[in-house]
């Protein structure tokens, strides 16, 4: 119908007798005006969108009453229209950046002013057939012209609005939140092509593996923000000793990895990787407190130590365990012994998981003897194991691998009611209520069921819980310093002894001592090893801090009578290690304590066995 009457309407056939309700100019120029309308947003956000568009779609409504409407009624058409027209023009002329869209808003400005001007001289101009002709055609192009270019621009901010959402999802696939470095995703894909270019002949390079040392700590003493706070720092730290062409990235809370392209000194690697450990050792400022910060380093080589990406992260993953092992804050290179030890370590875990099972582990007990009377008020109980595979395996080869996965839960539950069983037996043995002290890893500590645990213990081996004696080291500290702190103290005060182990091996024993319930602390060895050369001081000065917070004061690895009167003289409370005797099994710490206590105070024993 509607395109009948546009022919009719330029003259190419007669039109028919019967008025229509549209004439094809009225129906293109109500569609027209909402398109028009639809595509203006230079006047910002939605609302002022939508008065723009029941503007334009009044517009054409008027368009479609316009045969029906007295001269009068028409002459509203001027305003309407050309104001219209005026801000479709003014619109397209600040839509510049947009040439076509810009276009076609001055194209719908001209259609509206046009139309405008049409119908008010309308009743006038009937019968000039230029004007029916060519005005009608004119019209519909320009309206068609502009709705084309609301469209062409629309499907231009479509195809932005994908373009950016393209670019934040890639963000997310390849880049850390929180340091804006690439993530695991990104370097691995990165290290493939490299890897690529080296198969092609090309030269190789070598990955950095980076954590900070006890990150752990932090978090729980300061919180995540101040965390993260350190994370962003060390990541500036390592990206700025980086050349511009290496690569540096964050692949977990607290580890980087870089990667150092075009690289094959081993010299050079060494010097960078120093430059990297020397920069993230520092001090940090943590809400008011100054911490000192370090990191650890493993150093895989490519192609020399693998072709793959995975397996060179791997390596450098065990060489940054070595790192660890050696006492952090250090850097190594991979060797192939690492994986070997890896191999072996996994043995050792396998076997160790049915240790208990086939009767291999044993309690050995060592006494604690008090100064100057040299009389046993307790004994430690420590964890041997022999393997039929591995034979005698070291404690802190076996215990720091069960730390690692969950075997030390199942170890602590057998040392605990093993000790429990021990004490049980010396008073039976009417040997009074001598107390046995059992090391506590933070592992164990961490469990939701510890407390429950140690008091079962102690209900099943029937004896009061001053027997027993839990000792910790500040690493409980590490895990969760306020859980274990309130666990430790409801022990406590259930009746457990508690003795903070290893005392003077961190940094942070002063700051954190007030903050654990123990009444007992024990110096460690490499103190007393010291204890005859100039730095005796460094001994004297614990037992003299201790005592001012009314602690006792127990010393590890006495061996000579030298180190125990040098020990009496700074008025150390006990002494244990060698001098008295070796950790031995329970028997032999039966007839031990028998003996003390028949001799003493006059028996001075070296009791090795």
């Amino acid at each position: 119908m509607y395109v009948l009457r546009l022919i009719s309407e330029l003259g190419l056939v007669s039109a028919p007798a019967t008025p229509y309700l549209f004439s094809a100019n009225q129906f293109v120029s109500l569609l027209s005006g909402i398109f028009l309308a639809w595509g203006t947003d230079a006047f910002g956000g939605h609302e002022r969108k939508r008065v723009w568009i029941g503007l334009s779609i009044v517009g054409g409504l008027w368009i479609v009453a316009g045969n029906y409407l007295s001269l009068p009624a028409a002459l509203l058409y001027m305003p309407i229209f050309i104001f219209l027209g005026l801000v479709n023009l003014w619109v397209g002329g600040t839509m510049l950046t947009y040439p076509i869209a810009g276009a076609g808003k001055i194209i719908a400005g001209c259609t509206f002013i046009v139309w405008g001007l049409h119908k008010v001289n309308y009743p006038f101009l009937r019968d000039v057939a230029w004007f029916a002709t060519w005005g009608y055609l004119l019209g519909a192009i320009l309206a068609l012209a502009a709705a084309l270019g609301m469209l062409i621009m629309y499907f231009e901010k479509e195809i932005a609005e994908r373009k950016v959402a393209e670019s934040q999802v890639r963000q997310l696939i390849y880049f850390d939140s929180l340091t804006g470095l690439p993530n695991r995703t990104s370097l691995k894909e990165r290290l493939t092509e490299e890897l690529e270019k080296v198969s092609r002949g090309q030269a190789g390079g070598a990955v950095l593996f980076i954590d900070l040392d006890d990150f752990k700590l932090i978090n729980d003493t300061f919180g995540y923000t101040c965390g993260d706070e350190v994370i962003i720092k060390a990541g500036s730290y390592i990206f700025g000793e980086a050349a511009a062409t290496d690569i540096v990235a964050r692949i977990g809370d607290d580890e980087f990895i870089v990667l150092l392209l075009n690289r094959t000194d081993r010299e050079e690697i060494a010097a960078i990787t120093e430059r990297i450990s020397q920069a993230l050792t520092r001090d940090y400022t943590l809400c008011g407190t100054s911490i000192r910060v370090s990191a650890s380093i493993g150093v895989a080589l490519y192609p020399e130590d693998g072709d793959k990406a995975e397996d060179l992260f791997k390596k450098a993953d065990l060489a940054l365990y070595a790192a660890k092992e050696s006492g952090k804050n250090s850097w190594r290179f991979y060797k192939k012994s690492m994986q070997q030890d890896a191999c072996e370590n996994m043995s050792i875990q396998h076997n160790l998981r049915y240790a208990i099972e086939r009767g291999e582990l044993a309690l050995h007990y060592q006494p604690i003897v008090s100064l100057p009377d040299r009389d046993i008020i307790s004994f430690e109980a420590l964890l041997r194991w022999t393997s039929p595979e591995h034979g005698a395996v070291p404690p802190d080869r076996f215990i720091k691998l069960a730390e690692q996965s969950d075997l030390i839960h199942l170890l602590g539950r057998w040392v605990l009611r093993e000790a429990c069983k021990f004490a049980r037996t010396m008073t039976d043995l009417g040997l009074g209520q001598i107390s046995v002290s059992v090391n506590i890893s933070p592992c164990q500590l961490e469990a939701r069921d510890f407390v429950s645990l140690v008091r079962r213990s102690i209900e099943t081996a029937a004896i009061q819980p001053s027997q027993l004696e839990l000792e910790v080291t500040e690493n409980v500290l590490i895990h969760s310093m306020e859980d274990s702190i309130r666990k430790l103290q409801e022990l406590k005060v259930y009746g457990v002894r508690l003795s903070l182990d290893d005392f003077g091996v961190g940094y942070s024993s002063l700051t954190y001592l007030k903050n654990l319930p123990v009444k007992k602390l024990k110096i460690d060895k490499s103190f007393i090893d010291k204890i005859l050369s100039d730095d005796a001081q460094f001994a004297g000065a614990i037992i003299h801090m201790a005592h001012s917070l009314g602690l006792v004061v127990v010393a590890e690895g006495v061996e000579t009578e030298q180190q125990a009167a040098e020990l009496f003289k700074y008025r150390c409370d006990y002494i244990q290690g060698y001098l008295l005797s070796r950790p031995v099994p329970w028997e032999q710490a039966i007839d031990l304590l028998i003996a003390f206590r028949r001799e003493a105070p006059l028996l001075k024993l070296h009791c090795r066995q």
